[in-house]
């Protein structure tokens, strides 16, 4: 390429096409494999003064020249949204030297581009500028319509709507302005899901020359398009359309497989549409129904479903309705809403015979199987072409939770001649692969002594065994173990139950002894709340379950486990009145110990509360007798009450209380701690009243709760008589210093004394509370220290 002579040139010109050369070197990675020139550089740039430099000296070809991908330097400074540049370079037309509507690769002008990257400015200046072809289409037939459709660009069709005439609007927007796949503008502002780009469109002067029902070269409408990709405002506002044909079908020529998508490259440098769509259609007749109930899209159907003209059970080609596709996509939310239109045909047949259910358990779309059968009117046994049930097909598929599910419906199991010999051999097949979920199906269908048990009992994560041992299959439960690995058999469902939990908890005997006698089983195994098999049996009254876990030769039974609300299986069996189950536990050394351990217990917690009531009643004596004479000692007042009218010579004794207010503080306390110690002596007598048929445990925790209520009353009553002693002997005392001083001395000594013995017995009562309350409140004081600690902390360093 030659480069511009600059032996010419002032100093400063020299220093612009210095830096031209230093911004060529600064992009060689970008430029090399376009063969630019140092114009196309410049405009790329944006550098002003050096594109009017090589304008002013350069050679004026320059101007049209091209790089590898056949752009000139318009094309650069319009693809650089530099309005100016192209300003600089439009001044030169009328000396000819620039062609404004040359196409790159691709039939791609200026204009194209500006319109492609957005560049609202340089569009402005091309599109009023009278040369620049408006009509230019690239080689894909894509129009500048087509481009700022796709773009989302509305202050750009604003613009083309302003500057063009009538005539050149029609022309854009007409039949013969569509693409290469024959897709109209409006196809690709609906595609895209640009709202404000469909309602200029559906808005004069576009609407005129609009048809908002073209089809493109695959029978796709625009309404197809929005409604395939969710833009459920674009649905809306195509709606709005008096002449929209809601059920137009496609008419599938497969154009799209034809169809290349543009390289990454490309699109980096030429952006244009892409013909191509994200997904490629297979089927035929589809409607728009049709490709939103298949995509989930549920704002798209719920407004198609609202329009009065709309065919909910329209059929494809393959007579597949929307309901069809919704099923076979596994759209439960979709297939809720079609089944709620009441012209919905939940049993429509396909031209193979499949209905909605047949396609949904085929693909084994849980959830969408589960609202078709909540239907009323669902056939749960209708065949399709080849035969087949549903049941039928979800066992072929290996769908076993669709068995569960299916079997809880009027399903019908099929009992052909010669299906028990064909599941036999399956069966064999299927054991010697372990395929578990095969077997339990199939010994349904060959065995008697197997039935399937409630589907709802199949939520909580079960492994085969517990199912096998909840059942009682003995046969099958020896078949998984001798399978499965030793640790199987202690293998835990979602709340932690294991197979031994549900066979002693069923009574099934003869699978708990086949389970205790694998050297593995945990025969304490908990729950997620903390139940041990012992206690399922004994709450359910499994004697000869409870008798098996008890027997010495087993040896590992902790008898007196507790659970989550602290209950052991002695108590559960109390609590539901097994007493064969009671006699059996209470047989054992270690339950046995337990319950004597309670009595010891209840034993203590009420000698404790007796010593609580009589220290309570002692006060209660002394704080009484404050009230059977004059209080502290003083004198008789004598006369009639004050304000109220007397007979003659009846008189009324009372306390003279008038120099002394500090008394009614006396009185205060005196009376508090007076029926503070008397409702002690109710909380503990109430506590050791007997409890008829409860499990002593029950009658050691009374106990200890009124133990608790009581130790708190005679506190609150100690420290109301230790507040009536201090102000007595503050009261009583002459106001001289020396009296009153010996007084507060030893009223501190003595109440310092109380207070360390308060303590130590609030400490001790601490250890009464229920576990779960001693940890939130030694958590909650942590928190506190805590918080204190960092509080002194900072306000240390602050001060440093």
């Amino acid at each position: 390429m030659e480069e511009p002579k600059m032996d010419a040139a002032g100093p400063s010109e020299v220093g612009s096409m210095q830096r031209v050369l230093e911004a060529k070197l600064e992009t060689v990675m970008d430029i090399a494999p376009f063969n630019m020139s140092p114009l196309h550089v410049a405009t790329a740039k944006g550098e002003v003064e050096v594109v009017k430099l090589i304008m002013n000296k350069g050679d004026p070809v320059e101007l049209s020249s091209r790089d590898d991908l056949h752009r000139t330097p318009l094309h650069l400074a319009a693809y650089n949204d530099h309005a100016e540049v192209v300003k600089m370079i439009l001044s030169k037309l009328e000396e000819g030297h620039v062609d404004v509507n040359a196409p790159a690769m691709f039939g791609i002008t200026p204009l194209h581009l500006s319109i492609m990257r957005r560049s609202l400015s340089v569009a402005e200046v091309l599109i009023s500028t009278q040369l620049v072809d408006k009509m230019a289409q690239t080689e894909e037939l894509l129009s500048v319509l087509h481009m700022a459709a796709d773009v989302g660009q509305d202050n750009i069709i604003t613009l083309l709507a302003q500057t063009l005439a009538e005539s050149e609007v029609g022309k854009l927007m007409s039949a013969g302005m569509v693409d290469r796949i024959q897709r109209t503008p409006l196809h690709y502002a609906a595609r895209a899901g640009h709202l404000d780009v469909v309602r200029l469109f559906l808005q004069q002067p576009f609407y005129e020359y609009l048809d908002v029902n073209a089809k493109d070269a695959d029978g796709l409408t625009p309404l197809h398009l929005a409604a395939r990709v969710g833009h459920t405002g674009v649905v809306a506002e195509l709606l709005k359309c008096a002449n929209l044909s809601v059920n137009a079908k496609a008419r599938n020529q497969n154009t799209q497989a034809s169809v290349v998508a543009p390289t990454d490259l490309e699109l980096e440098y030429l952006p244009r549409p892409s013909l191509a769509d994200s997904r490629v259609e297979t089927s035929n007749g589809f409607t728009a129904l049709h490709l939103a109930a298949r995509e989930g899209h549920k704002g798209v159907v719920t407004r198609l479903l609202r329009c009065a003209s709309i065919l909910v059970n329209e059929e494809d080609a393959d007579g597949l309705t929307p309901l069809h596709y919704a099923c076979m996509s596994g759209q439960a939310e979709v297939v809720k809403i079609l089944l709620e239109n009441s012209k919905r045909n939940v049993n429509a047949e396909a031209k193979d015979k499949s209905t909605p259910l047949h396609l949904g358990v085929k693909n084994g779309h849980i959830p969408t199987v589960i609202e078709l059968l909540r239907q009323r009117d669902i056939n749960c046994n209708c065949e399709d072409g080849t035969g087949s049930t549903v049941l039928d097909i979800a066992e072929r598929e290996g769908h076993i939770n669709l068995v569960w599910l299916l079997l809880e419906h009027p399903v019908e199991v099929r009992k052909d001649p010669g299906a028990e010999h064909l599941y036999s051999k399956q069966l064999e097949l299927a054991a010697k692969e372990r395929h578990e979920d095969i077997v339990r199906l199939l010994f349904q269908r060959i065995s008697d002594e197997v039935a399937f048990p409630d589907g709802a009992q199949y939520q909580y994560g079960q492994h085969l065994l517990h199912w096998a041992a909840d059942m009682g299959y003995k046969q099958l439960t020896r078949l998984l173990l001798e399978w499965g690995s030793p640790h199987d058999v202690n293998v835990r469902d979602s709340l932690s139950n294991t197979p031994l939990h549900y066979a002693a908890q069923k009574g099934h005997i003869d699978i708990v002894r086949m389970l205790l006698g694998h050297s593995d089983v945990d025969i304490n195994a908990e729950n997620i709340r903390k139940e041990t098999p012992l206690h399922l049996a004994a709450r359910e009254g499994q004697y000869q379950v409870v008798k098996e876990l008890s027997l010495e030769t087993t040896g590992r039974l902790r008898a007196t486990e507790e659970d989550k609300y602290d209950r052991t299986a002695l108590q559960l069996a109390v609590e539901n009145r097994h007493k064969d189950i009671q006699k059996l536990l209470l047989e054992r050394p270690d339950v046995q110990e337990y319950v004597n351990g309670l009595y010891r217990d209840r034993q203590v917690y009420v000698d404790a509360a007796n010593a609580i009531l009589v220290g309570s009643s002692l006060i209660a004596s002394v704080t009484f007798a404050a009230w059977l004479q004059p209080p502290l000692g003083y004198a008789q007042y004598v006369g009639g009450v004050p304000g109220a009218a007397q007979p003659s010579g009846n008189y009324e004794v009372y306390a003279d209380l008038q120099q002394h207010p500090s008394l009614e503080v006396f009185w205060i306390f005196n009376t508090l701690s007076f029926f503070f110690s008397i409702a002690t002596v109710m909380a503990g007598a109430g506590g050791v009243l007997p409890m008829r048929e409860r499990f002593i445990k029950d009658a050691v925790q009374k106990v200890r709760r009124a133990l608790l209520w009581t130790a708190l009353l005679l506190a609150g009553s100690v420290i109301f008589v230790l507040g009536a002693f201090a102000t007595a002997g503050y009261v009583v005392l002459p106001p001289i210093p020396k009296y009153r001083n010996d007084m507060i001395i030893t009223i501190v000594l003595g109440g310092s004394v109380c207070a360390v013995a308060l303590g130590v017995f609030l400490l001790n009562l601490y250890q009464l509370l229920p576990e779960w309350w001693r940890s939130n409140v030694d958590h909650r004081c942590v928190l506190k220290w805590r918080e204190l600690w960092i509080r002194n902390s900072d306000t240390k360093s602050k001060r440093r």
